[in-house]
């Protein structure tokens, strides 16, 4: 039975890739070539899943940067809901952020993201953009980012791949290492002195401002703070179920030492 089970899992793969042909006006849907073949995977936050036409988009002098969000609308009713960004200040963004959409019951849309860069930022080429899908109550349903091109996440990149470098468990990892790429952030308090005096080889202190501007390394710091608290709150809710002290829980959540992750992959 492998071999039909083998074949099998090759059939679903399949189905599912050649769901992902991408679909422009004036080409047809049918076109499998390779440039018309998008294997980037959706995020799903709730009944909204989202992704970038571009996952990586460079920043070149003078010119805009342009992106198309695709977002799926999986509940059975419409959607309302408006696109806000986070880029570099003083850079413009070509289109309101307060501008309704509506996406039918099942249906997708496509949102463009255009920005027009005044100035290079700390004299880096590459930045992040990030956005948030807002709906009608003005609460967050979903979010997505386009990122810097690899020369830029190599700032972050551990010793092993950037010699440069003096991290070893903390940064940027290129797929190479598990088929994924992904960055791996502890805790944003930790400064070079803090990893210096604890001498722990997985606290480590990661250079964020080299690739990614300061407001969204705050949105980072606050996203890690509350994770956090949460984890927190659960433990002391175990600790109390077992009626010791909830006070313990200061043992295992001590800010600067913990071994906590926040890892993005994609």
């Amino acid at each position: 039975m492998k071999p039909a089970i083998s074949f099998l899992n090759f059939f679903t793969w399949l189905v599912i890739l050649a769901s992902l042909v991408v679909s422009k006006k004036g080409v047809s849907q049918n076109n499998t070539t390779s440039k018309n073949l998008d294997t980037i995977p959706f995020i799903r936050y709730g009944q909204v899943s989202t992704k970038f036409s571009k996952p990586t988009e460079e920043l070149k002098k003078g010119q805009i940067i342009s992106n198309v969000l695709k977002i799926i609308n999986h509940a059975d009713i419409p959607l309302n809901f408006s696109v806000d960004a986070i880029f570099p200040g003083g850079w413009k963004r070509i289109g309101s952020k307060n501008q309704i959409h509506t996406a039918k019951p099942k249906d997708t849309v496509y949102i463009p993201i255009i920005i027009l860069p005044t100035k290079l930022v700390n004299g880096n080429t590459e930045i992040i953009v990030n956005t948030f899908i807002i709906d009608e109550d003005g609460q967050q349903i979903g979010n997505n980012f386009f990122n810097s091109s690899i020369k830029n996440k190599m700032k972050l990149a551990p010793i092993k791949w950037n010699q440069l470098n003096k991290n070893v468990y903390r940064g940027y990892f290129p797929n190479d290492v598990n088929g994924k790429e992904g960055l791996d952030i502890g805790d944003p308090k930790v400064t070079k002195k803090d990893a210096l005096k604890l001498k722990n080889q997985y606290i480590e202190y990661l250079e964020l401002n080299k690739v990614i501007n300061k407001k969204s390394i705050n949105i980072l710091s606050d996203y890690f703070n509350q994770l956090f608290i949460l984890g927190e709150i659960l433990f002391k809710g175990v600790i109390k179920l077992y009626k010791k002290d909830v006070s313990d829980s200061k043992l295992a959540f001590s800010r600067l030492k913990t071994l906590s992750t926040l890892r993005f992959n994609c």
